[in-house]
């Protein structure tokens, strides 16, 4: 199947787009599972890094 018949949004213009807001961009399709797992994953990790720090910040704290 021809998913470029399909999408919704060019994938220049997406990539493009999210480079010009200095974010990450990923090709995604939920019917065909592909970089599901990986976006999933990098929105998780991305999340945590705030939350990781804090915990490091307050491990620090504790030590002193």
């Amino acid at each position: 199947m021809m998913i470029n018949s399909f999408r919704e949004v060019a994938l220049e213009e997406g990539s493009n787009l999210a480079q010009s807001l200095q974010m990450s961009f990923f090709e995604v399709s939920a019917k065909e599972g592909t970089n599901v797992e990986l976006l999933f994953k990098k929105m998780v990790s991305t999340l945590m890094i705030p939350f990781q720090k804090k915990v490091e910040d307050n491990n620090m704290k504790s030590k002193l």
